[in-house]
């Protein structure tokens, strides 16, 4: 669905996937509407790989980030999950957290909730962030390497 513009839920990927339990890449580019419908999160990509075991890549258009700083971002995960490579185009995080902070949480949780991740197989935010503060320290001192991407 190229150039599609839709509100893309977790309730709309448990859908699609619950009917390809054998599928391996998952990879939907559309246009996700930023309003308060409930995005996919880390737990919803937990779950989905519970739908889905055999999943090893998967591609969203939106994931809420953390929404406070004790955001946990918890994931039921199976233990032999096969995820090892994720992207993002827009990660929405909450309005009082840094840009700095919202994004090494986000790729931490990844890469402990989901082992065969590594730093390298993890886009997050390749279209732009959503939400949080963002200032010149921000960039300047971020050594996770995303200074780049874009802010929304």
């Amino acid at each position: 669905l190229p150039n599609h513009v839709t509100r893309f839920t977790e309730r709309d990927l448990f859908l699609i996937l619950s009917s390809f339990p054998a599928l391996e890449v998952f990879d939907i580019d559309v246009d996700a509407v930023l309003d308060n419908t409930p995005l996919p999160s880390v737990k919803t990509i937990g779950k989905l790989l519970l739908l889905c075991p055999r999943l090893t890549h998967l591609s969203l258009p939106i994931l809420q980030g953390p929404e406070s700083q004790y955001d946990r971002l918890d994931a039921s995960t199976p233990s032999d999950s096969a995820l090892c490579a994720l992207h993002i185009k827009i990660v929405r995080i909450s309005p009082q957290l840094r840009l700095s902070y919202a994004c090494k949480t986000l790729r931490e949780a990844l890469k402990d909730k989901f082992k065969l991740l590594r730093r390298e197989t993890i886009v997050l935010g390749s279209d732009r962030w959503v939400g949080g503060q963002l200032d010149e320290n921000d960039l300047a001192n971020n050594s996770d390497g995303d200074a780049d991407v874009r802010w929304g």
